[in-house]
Formats: C-alpha cells, sequence, structure tokens
C-alpha cells in the first residue's frame, strides 16, 4: 500500500514538474528529479522502464546525465537513483556525454 501511495503522489509531481519547465516558474528540474528518485526507489519496473528509455534514446539519457551532474552532486540520494538507471558504458560512449 505505501508503494502505491509513493507512486500516486510521485506521478503526480512528476506532472507538475513536466508543466512547470517552460513557465517561469522555478523548481521544475527539481520536482522531476525528487519525483523520479521516489519512483525508482519504490518501483523495480520504473528502474528498468527508465534503463530501456535511457538506452534508446540518447536525448532522454543526455537529460538524465545532466540531471545527474547538477542536482545529483548536491543531494547524494538523486544522485543515485539516477545513477542506477544508467544504460551500459559502451552505449554511453557512443552518445558522447562523457
Amino acid at each position: 500500500m505505501a508503494n502505491f501511495l509513493i507512486t500516486i503522489i510521485a506521478s503526480i509531481f512528476l506532472v507538475m514538474g513536466i508543466l512547470s519547465m517552460p513557465t517561469p516558474i522555478p523548481g521544475g528540474t527539481m520536482m522531476i528529479s525528487g519525483s523520479l528518485t521516489a519512483l525508482i526507489y519504490s518501483s523495480p519496473t520504473t528502474r528498468r522502464f527508465l534503463k530501456y528509455g535511457r538506452t534508446r534514446f540518447v536525448t532522454i539519457n543526455r537529460s538524465f546525465y545532466f540531471m545527474e551532474r547538477t542536482i545529483g552532486a548536491k543531494i547524494k540520494l538523486i544522485g543515485n537513483a539516477l545513477y542506477r538507471t544508467r544504460p551500459d558504458a559502451d552505449l554511453t560512449e557512443q552518445a558522447n556525454i562523457d
């Protein structure tokens, strides 16, 4: 029951973060990172889905890598959660993000 509640709340914050990105409301990136962290820790399916998405789409991988570096350097919990969804090293080298 707790994982279900965390998933619902984190999904709401994820949508709010995505909607606030093009507006002048600050904190959209932080909301997205925080909600993804909660989803990654509460659901193994989310981890697999995000890892698959990062493997297939270079743009998504670059965005996650940006969030890992900027927010993850300040808040280790978020950095560790996003690091769990990283694709294999050879795919990262192909994307030229290092």
